[in-house]
């Protein structure tokens, strides 16, 4: 729409009065007012808009809600440390630094509860000053009582609230409800700050206890979740995915990151350029290798042939006697692997009956490639090999989100799935899949190592199917 550059004030309001009165009656806080309407009419005279919003005309009042998200929970804990530990408001830091989220939502919600942009600016600037202090302090902490106190003896601009638009700050309670699942150590784990009882819980926030490849894979974990869930890789999502059953003591704690990093903010940037890196320099040498030669199983010679290294943890051979618990073990084992994976490498499982011992031929029936979106699996078909009796079944795969072969792909291939979901997709693929009855499994470094005789199921003599998987990972190398 094009603006008269010459217009008044009066045709200004001639022309968008109606807009700024229906936004004031949906009930946006004043700021919101104006993103909206430069966003939308950007060749608009601002100061013009800048005088109509404080005209009176108008009266922006903002939406009343009294719930609030997790961001402004988290700010109400970062607010705290800065009061009891007295440190100077860092408006700088809050201006270059805090997260966009947390910009975002603070401000807003703080509009919405009457507070004035004077101690908005100063709320945010005491959980810059934190968020700064915590990056360079990262066992700083905050004692549930200490926060208790706070409440009871708010400072003026906590007192400025209106808890009946924005029930801020909140009880401990609440913030050991909906941050922590009941815990006020895990709520504050999930933001950075350190529980007082980090010693007895075992983990450590020391910046310098991750490298930058430790972060770089578990940034890679995360990223995959939150395409799979289409979520934003936020700082407080990466707090709580952090500390789930999942991943708690396995990958870096929030605190440690932002420690090492300087803010999540930056931290994201960082990993995300070493998952390029890492992509970049791997794609001329790990890639796919094809388990097949002209329509025939390749043999261990070949593979290795093709300038495959193969890496193994061990190479003793052990039996797990009971069906079930030996299912359950090698999920275990798999697991394992999976998660010492380097981003870029490709873990391979081998499906060995005897007749394929026998011969001497064997085909990497499941490969999975970690990569930045997190893992890909790749389940070889199993038609067109004299020595391989094994048959998928294709109504069990496709049931359970695997992909059937096709002219651009010719394997079955399941892909973003985390490191759980992936030993128990490709483990279930070959147990209820491809007929598995049986687990005699091993490491070692080639399939060959596995007896003909092992293979023999010891009350049939002998069993065409899958009887043992062979786990090692393989680095595939271009010359």
């Amino acid at each position: 729409m094009s603006v008269n550059p010459t217009m008044s004030y009066d045709e200004f309001l001639a022309q968008y009065s109606a807009v700024l009165g229906d936004m004031a009656d949906t009930g946006i806080t004043p700021s919101e007012a104006v993103v909206r309407f430069r966003t939308v009419y950007p060749d608009a005279p601002a100061h013009y808009l800048d005088k109509a919003m404080v005209s009176g005309q108008w009266f922006f009042v903002g939406r009343r809600e009294s719930p609030i998200n997790n961001v402004m929970i988290a700010a109400a804990l970062w607010y705290a440390v800065a009061e009891t530990l007295e440190l100077e408001p860092d408006p700088h830091y809050a201006a270059v630094r805090i997260d966009p989220i947390i910009m975002q939502d603070v401000p807003r919600m703080l509009e919405m509860a009457q507070v004035s942009a004077q101690n908005i600016s100063l709320v945010m600037s005491k959980i810059g000053a934190t968020l700064n202090y915590l990056t360079k302090h990262p066992y700083a902490s905050l004692d549930e009582s200490e926060y208790v106190e706070l409440l009871e003896n708010p400072t003026a601009e906590m007192r400025e609230v209106d808890t009946d638009a924005v029930q801020w700050p909140p009880t401990a309670e609440v913030i050991s409800d909906r941050l922590g699942n009941g815990s006020w150590a895990t709520a504050l784990l999930r933001t950075s700050i350190c529980p007082p009882d980090i010693d007895e819980m075992g983990f450590s926030v020391d910046p310098n206890s991750i490298s930058d490849r430790e972060f770089r894979n578990a940034l890679s974990d995360f990223l995959s979740y939150c395409v799979r869930y289409d979520r934003k890789p936020s700082v407080l999502l990466y707090g709580a995915w952090s500390t789930d059953r999942d991943h708690l003591g396995k990958v870096p704690l929030l605190g440690a990151i932002r420690g090492r990093y300087g803010s999540w903010h930056i931290a994201l940037q960082k990993g995300r350029k070493l998952i390029n890196d890492a992509v970049a320099m791997g794609s001329a040498k790990a890639i796919p290798v094809s388990a097949q030669r002209n329509g025939a199983a390749m043999t261990i010679e070949e593979l290795n042939a093709e300038g495959i290294g193969v890496v193994t943890t061990s190479a003793l051979p052990f039996k797990i006697p009971d069906e079930a618990s030996g299912w359950i073990s090698l999920n275990a084992v798999t697991t394992s692997r999976l998660e010492e994976l380097p981003v870029n490498q490709t873990l391979r499982i081998f499906y060995l009956s005897p007749d394929m011992v026998a011969a001497e031929e064997f085909t990497p029936f499941v490969s999975v490639l970690r990569s930045s979106t997190g893992y890909r699996c790749e389940l070889t078909p199993t038609t067109g090999f004299e020595n391989i009796t094994v048959t998928l079944d294709p109504h069990y795969l496709l049931a359970h989100g695997w992909f059937a072969p096709s002219e651009v792909s010719p394997v079955w291939s399941h892909s973003f799935l985390d490191v759980q979901e992936t030993a128990t997709a490709v483990l279930n693929a070959m147990q209820f899949g491809a007929g598995c009855s049986r687990v005699d499994y091993f490491q070692s470094d080639a399939p060959s190592n596995a007896s003909g005789a092992d293979a023999v199921h010891p009350h049939t003599g002998s069993v065409p199917m899958v009887t043992v998987a062979q786990l090692s990972t393989v680095e595939l190398r271009s010359e």
